[in-house]
């Protein structure tokens, strides 16, 4: 693929986006972008393969007819439940002390704490540095030419089910024998989308909130401190709205978004909700106080499940830190006044920064992941999938031929 056309594909639990991006020297030019209603998806994962492939199609051609890009190749974003995080410690005695650390007690103490043994369906997805410590003792970011006899690295690893991603990959392949040539976890795209340079210096947590899942990614000191996920997102309290007043999902989704808030003061005790009769369904009127309790109760334990686990991991926000919203869910009302009472840091929604082309796409929190993993295709060389083939190649090559001719592949 030429450096000067990304593609990235998000497949997510309520929808599949592709966006195409143009590589300038300073940002990104959203030159296209698609997005499909998802079918045979749950929580991120393929589980209908037939539905999804439909749904990824659909995206990718609307993309490739909007930027006039043709597609060989793309960048896949790794979501769902199966992503996990884990932090190990390599350790080694450095060769020269009174030289300082090199370059290369650097690379060996990394290759120590990457080997982190994992089951046979599970693989490394990401490696990522986090502190140095020098004799057991000092924390230090960049440790090259400090004198110690003894130095360790903690290791970020996010490891995902290997068979969960090979069906993605098998899913793209079908469709025009395309190519996934890289991967990354959305958590660090949405972060890589929406934060400055000073933002994670400073320090800052970015939630992205999902229809089916939730990710947390933190910067502290500009060291990457903690990264997860859990399996609710704004579905849940979807299915909460349903269950609590008896309604098909397809109102209690509608009546989530245009009146409901995470915040339970928002509207007057006894102001009314009325859903018009639709489809079988004989209406009904709903109190808004009532709606928001529930919003209110499943938003609330999804924001503490983040708290809970970023004080676990010791990579709770200092005071100068941001919590910077992104996913479906940071449109809801009160979201961010919400986020603040409970992280007691400033809370607002991530917009992303660095990147030109349509604002109504762009503005959107919703597409932070799938715009983040165009900055990190830009940051990281393509990797291609070991089990392409020649014929693959060629066949992708002549099926590009024929369609410059303008004859239908």
């Amino acid at each position: 693929m030429q450096m000067e056309n990304i593609i990235a594909l998000d497949i997510g639990s309520s929808k599949i986006t592709v966006a195409v991006g143009e590589v300038h020297e300073d940002s990104i030019a959203l030159i296209g972008y698609g997005v499909q209603p998802a079918a045979g998806v749950r929580k991120g994962e393929i589980i209908d393969f037939e539905n999804a492939l439909i749904s990824v199609r659909g995206a990718l051609s609307a993309a490739e007819e909007m930027s006039q890009v043709y597609f060989q190749e793309l960048y896949l974003v790794v979501t769902g439940m199966h992503p996990q995080a884990v932090v190990n410690r390599g350790k080694i005695l450095v060769a020269n002390p009174h030289e300082g650390v090199s370059i290369e007690d650097m690379e060996e103490v990394a290759a120590i704490a990457r080997n982190y043994p994992l089951p046979p369906d599970r693989q490394i997805l990401h490696s990522i540095r986090q502190w140095y410590y020098l004799d057991g003792q000092d924390q230090v970011a960049k440790p090259e030419k400090i004198e110690a006899r003894n130095l360790s690295l903690d290791m970020l690893i996010l490891h995902v089910n290997a068979g969960k991603v090979r069906n993605a990959a098998r899913l793209v392949k079908q469709i025009g024998c395309m190519e996934i040539c890289g991967r990354a976890f959305s958590g660090l795209c949405s972060a890589l989308a929406v934060l400055t340079p000073e933002q994670k210096r400073t320090g800052a947590v970015v939630i992205d909130l999902g229809a089916g899942t939730t990710d947390y990614f933190a910067y502290s000191g500009d060291v990457i401190s903690a990264a997860g996920t859990f399996g609710v997102g704004g579905d849940h309290v979807t299915n909460d709205i349903a269950q609590a007043f008896t309604l098909p999902t397809a109102q209690a989704e509608r009546l989530k978004k245009n009146h409901g808030s995470a915040l339970p003061t928002i509207g007057s005790d006894r102001e009314l909700v009325t859903l018009a009769p639709e489809d079988g369904f004989a209406g009904m009127r709903i109190r808004r106080d009532a709606l928001n309790l529930v919003i209110h109760a499943r938003v609330e334990e999804t924001l503490k499940l983040v708290r809970e686990s970023l004080l676990r991991d010791r990579a709770y926000p200092q005071p100068q830190a941001r919590i910077f919203l992104t996913g479906g869910g940071a449109s809801m009302q009160g979201i961010c006044e919400l986020g603040q009472q409970i992280f007691g840091r400033p809370c607002s929604v991530g917009q992303a920064v660095e990147f030109k082309g349509a604002s109504s796409f762009l503005e959107a929190p919703e597409h932070a992941a799938v715009l983040g993993m165009l900055r990190y295709a830009m940051e990281h060389p393509a990797t291609h999938d070991s089990g392409t083939t020649w014929p693959d190649r060629i066949h992708r090559e002549v099926r590009r031929l024929l369609k410059n001719l303008g004859v239908p592949t």
